[in-house]
């Protein structure tokens, strides 16, 4: 049962950092391919330039930070992966040393995030405002109207809390109330300078990713712990059976000997400081030739074969005619 259970949380421990090393690769290589082919994707190729003369900085830091932080995941869940696999104790500890930091910052976070705020939906639409007064419905580059714009044509919302968020928006010329892309139908093909139910959407972007934001936000920390919890016990199991199969070791080491087929004999090569051995008594050997005999019986047998002694005499296979 115990067997059973270890094996369980051993093979728990692969999957889940096997598709974690999934994800991450997809979003490794996702960032790398927009990166190289922006220019098809985005409609515009992105600079590898961080001068404040690039229209396309923004993107290209935020693609360098992708990489950099999805490179670091790679190898992290990598340790995890193969370390639960090949059950390698240095793999697993630095994955184990590496998930505890990552673990005590998200916690600090979620600490510091409730002592801000009342919840974490009231985090993220407060980050959303924030975003809002730097829409620019003309600049076709800008990183924030490309994320809004997205936002709110596939998940149907208009604004953070609802359309009214808008209102921040300073770049909004000529009248305009909300972006095209609140239109309920083709991006710009509504009234945008009176805003109705019929023409645009009216409920928030946050109402529409509440419940799986919540969910994703308290499971990634939990996920996190029992990950930390299962590698520590794989870890520690692993230790144990180490330790139990190097004193096998030994035990099986200190009762060893050697076996000639010539003779038939087992010696006793050497001696162990938990069990010290002698030359084996034996009334029919020369003692003149066992200059070890007088330390008979704490004395160890020399590692030169001339001064061995069988310990298991053979017992002679009389013939036939001895047995009548």
């Amino acid at each position: 049962m115990d067997k059973c259970c270890w094996d369980c949380v051993k093979f728990l421990l692969f999957i889940i950092n096997f598709a974690a090393l999934l994800a991450v690769g997809a979003v490794l290589g996702g960032a790398i391919y927009l990166l190289i082919e922006s220019k098809d994707i985005l409609g515009f190729a992105i600079e590898a330039n961080l001068s404040n003369d690039n229209p396309t900085a923004i993107y290209f830091s935020f693609l360098l930070i992708v990489i950099v932080i999805f490179s670091f995941l790679v190898i992290f869940t990598f340790l995890g992966c193969c370390g639960s696999a090949c059950q390698n104790q240095c793999m697993l500890g630095s994955f184990i040393i590496i998930l505890f930091i990552f673990l005590g910052a998200n916690i600090a976070g979620i600490v510091y995030l409730f002592s801000q705020f009342n919840s974490e939906v009231d985090m993220a639409a407060n980050e959303l405002e924030k975003s809002i007064p730097y829409y620019d419905p003309e600049d076709d580059k800008s990183l924030v109207k490309f994320v809004w714009d997205w936002v709110q044509s596939n998940l149907g919302c208009c604004g953070a809390a609802g359309w009214q968020d808008w209102s921040a928006a300073e770049m909004l010329k000529n009248g305009r109330k909300v972006p095209g892309s609140c239109c309920r139908g083709p991006q710009g093909d509504c009234n945008v300078y009176s805003p109705s139910a019929d023409g645009i959407h009216m409920v928030g972007c946050i109402k529409r990713v509440e419940l799986p934001f919540r969910i994703a936000f308290w499971a990634i920390p939990s996920v996190m712990a029992f990950v930390l919890i299962s590698a520590l016990i794989v870890c520690s199991r692993q230790k144990s059976r180490e330790q139990s199969s190097r004193v096998y070791k030994q035990h099986s080491t200190r009762h060893s000997g050697d076996y000639t087929e010539e003779t038939g004999y087992m010696y006793r090569a050497s001696a162990t400081p938990e069990y010290a051995t002698a030359p084996p008594y034996n009334p029919e050997y020369p003692s003149h030739q066992n200059p070890y005999a007088e330390q008979y019986p704490t004395g160890v047998i020399p590692p030169n074969a001339e001064y061995r002694q069988p310990l298991i005499h053979p017992i002679p296979i009389r013939g036939g005619s001895d047995n009548k």
